[in-house]
């Protein structure tokens, strides 16, 4: 018999939760909204998000023309904060358990090179199983991370699940290259 079956409390869809860290993410960079995951499409340099071009199923249109439907309103990306997610935060399936599968909030998921930091494992355990990642400084190192743009609720919740001050801090970052946005210019 597997001895973790024989451990008090063994629960296999926490450990399977827990194992499947850091979760699956789409290849691509994606909006999401409503518990869904919005392929970007073609962008136009353009500060307004309802301008850009993403995919529903295999239709592409503008994420006003989506977000319209539901009454919502695209937020303009330099109104929102940019925020390195390693580790599993930028995956739909914690997004979701984040934020909801209802919430109207739109969150652009971008990949970004990031000069003088690394990606490594943290020190401690997730309430879930877990062991998360982090970033630390290595200026010999430029890696690719996630970056979601966060507005003030958004952001507000994410150090919440994140335990702000005990395991999760803001470093600010002195250079992010987003390739998608080189010619937009955020004020």
């Amino acid at each position: 018999m597997d001895i973790a079956r024989r451990i008090e409390g063994y629960d296999p869809y926490k450990v399977n939760f827990a194992l499947a860290y850091p979760f699956m993410r789409p290849d691509g960079e994606f909006i999401f909204y409503r518990g869904a995951c919005l392929p970007i499409g073609d962008v136009q340099a353009d500060d307004n998000l309802a301008n850009w071009k993403v995919l529903q199923g295999q239709r592409e249109q503008t994420l006003g023309d989506i977000l319209a439907a539901h009454g919502d309103k695209a937020p303009h990306l330099s109104d929102l904060k940019a925020v390195l997610a390693v580790g599993s935060n930028a995956s739909p399936i914690q997004l979701a358990r984040k934020y909801g599968v209802d919430s109207s909030l739109v969150i652009p998921c971008l990949k970004a090179k990031v000069p003088g930091w690394t990606i490594r494992y943290c020190s401690q355990i997730a309430a879930y199983g877990s062991i998360p990642t982090t970033i630390s400084q290595d200026e010999m190192v430029s890696n690719e991370m996630w970056v979601t743009f966060l507005d003030a609720e958004a952001a507000e919740r994410m150090d919440y699940s994140e335990t702000i001050g005990h395991y999760y801090e803001h470093v600010d970052i002195a250079e992010l290259v987003l390739p998608r946005l080189h010619n937009l210019m955020l004020s």
